[in-house]
């Protein structure tokens, strides 16, 4: 089931750069920075054609960089972001989310 995303929102038609690379390639790359699959899921696009590709997640947990890759082929693996301070949602963020999602769901009661 995939939930749906804001009606009101925007649509930003923003179009950026991606690298894409063979596996092998991306896992040199992620080798140079230690980072070890973490999470793995699987991208639905927003807009679109509605194909589920494999979306990675790797993190170097002991320095905090990280990648995300969307594996778009069985060999070829597309560079989404790289990054540092990978972390958890300070206890501070959750609490100001979780008290906006009460207040909007009081709303449609």
């Amino acid at each position: 089931m995939i939930p749906n995303l804001v009606f009101a929102q925007e649509v930003i038609n923003e179009s950026r750069t991606v690298s894409c690379v063979n596996k092998e390639n991306i896992y040199k790359l992620l080798g140079e920075f230690d980072e070890v699959p973490f999470i793995r899921a699987l991208n639905s696009p927003v807009l679109g054609v509605p194909i589920f590709n494999p979306l990675v997640i790797f993190v170097n947990q002991k320095t905090g960089s990280f990648t995300v890759a969307e594996k778009v082929e069985e060999q070829k693996y597309c560079i989404l972001a790289v990054g540092v301070s990978f972390e958890p949602m300070p206890a501070e963020a959750l609490k100001e989310y979780n008290k906006f999602r009460e207040k909007e769901n009081k709303k449609k009661l």
